[in-house]
């Protein structure tokens, strides 16, 4: 038995289990996506993807990465005027109109009016990148103190408040979403360039 017949077959069994009263030709259907090439399974055309910290090294290559692939890009930044300049460079592939709103992932009050404005601004959001680092590195942990490392904490303050939104706004549209959280060590930590 060929690899391919061996799949459909399994796949056959599982839905007879899952729809025990679908009828015999209702069983297997080959998903629309099987029949996309690699590039087009990662086509984002009429996705819109908000990116914390959009103007900064990651921020800008994932910003870049989802303007090629066809993602509508919101760019958050502190500052509005640098978020409209990165927006602005962004690659079109698919026509799209990137935008930028002012966000301090830090702050609540900046993360809900941040959040509302990326949803006037582009229609809808139904991706997620929290990469935004607002608080300075707490420093090593040999040399850290409660304030510092609790202060830094904030950043994963924003990253919750900014998935529950995202949650609720994609749950009202009755649509999917999906939530990237951008983390390192480093983010809590310096590293130690000696040890």
């Amino acid at each position: 038995m060929s690899g391919s017949n061996r799949s459909a077959g399994r796949h056959r069994q599982l839905l007879r289990h899952l729809q025990p009263n679908a009828a015999a030709s209702e069983w297997w259907v080959a998903p629309a996506e099987a029949k996309k090439n690699v590039l087009e399974q990662f086509d984002m055309s009429g996705t819109v993807a908000l990116i914390t910290g959009g103007t900064g090294w990651l921020g800008t290559a994932f910003a870049e990465a989802l303007a090629e692939i066809g993602a509508t890009v919101v760019v958050s930044s502190t500052a509005l005027r640098r978020g409209e300049e990165a927006a602005a460079t962004l690659p079109t592939p698919a026509g799209q109109h990137h935008v930028a709103v002012e966000m301090d992932h830090m702050n609540e009050a900046s993360i809900l009016s941040g959040f509302k404005a990326a949803v006037a601004a582009a229609g809808k959001v139904d991706v997620l990148i929290n990469n935004g680092l607002g608080a300075p590195a707490a420093g090593d942990v040999t040399t850290t103190d409660f304030d510092k490392f609790a202060e830094n904490n904030k950043n994963n303050a924003g990253y919750f408040i900014l998935a529950r939104e995202l949650r609720n706004h994609v749950v009202s549209r009755k649509a999917s979403g999906a939530v990237v959280n951008i983390g390192s060590m480093y983010g809590q930590v310096a590293s130690y360039p000696d040890a």
